[in-house]
């Protein structure tokens, strides 16, 4: 599949069956995520991998101020990444919104990684990203400005409930030209 098919027709849909993802395609996705492009080459990210049982540490820490109706949602793939951007730790640093930048680039990469691969993945941030315990579990360091981006779930298609391709975006009037 060439580029441009890829991202015309990666899609975040959550309808996954629980069957296992291999550690090696797990490990190809987080390999394309560091290819995504940093200024200074800093990497400004730590991923933490929650499959199978181990999930149930992130539901755990959900759970502290979300309940259970929260910690249940870590179940809804097999496979669970928490991606954190951490900036500030390199000799010479860019600005920490270039490094959240990046994270978020090494996020598509990991969607389009995960389409190419066959699987289906997608990307979800909101409360739990603020969570005191979430963000214990995910080493972050508020002082240094890092930023849990968000979860990104992986898992098989359920083939029985494929997305609709959306309407084709229009770039035209988001672009000014000179």
């Amino acid at each position: 599949m060439d580029i441009f098919t890829a991202i015309e027709t990666r899609r975040s849909y959550g309808l996954v069956t629980q069957e296992p993802v291999s550690k090696e395609q797990i490990e190809a996705i987080l390999q394309m995520a560091c290819w995504a492009p940093t200024h200074k080459r800093t990497e400004p990210w730590a991923f933490y991998v929650f499959e199978g049982e181990g999930r149930k540490k992130l539901a755990d820490a959900i759970a502290v101020e979300s309940g259970q109706q929260g910690a249940e949602k870590v179940y809804r793939a097999p496979v669970v990444i928490g991606v954190v951007a951490t900036p500030n730790r390199a000799a010479i640093n860019p600005p920490v919104w270039e490094d959240h930048a990046a994270t978020a680039a090494a996020l598509q990469n990991m969607a389009l990684a995960t389409h190419g691969l066959g699987l289906a993945g997608y990307w979800r941030s909101g409360k739990f990203c603020e969570q005191a315990a979430v963000k214990e579990l995910l080493k972050v360091n508020d002082a240094l400005g890092d930023q849990i981006m968000g979860f990104f779930y992986i898992g098989h298609p359920d083939q029985n409930h494929l997305p609709p391709l959306r309407p084709t975006p229009k770039w035209q009037p988001k672009t000014t030209w000179y």
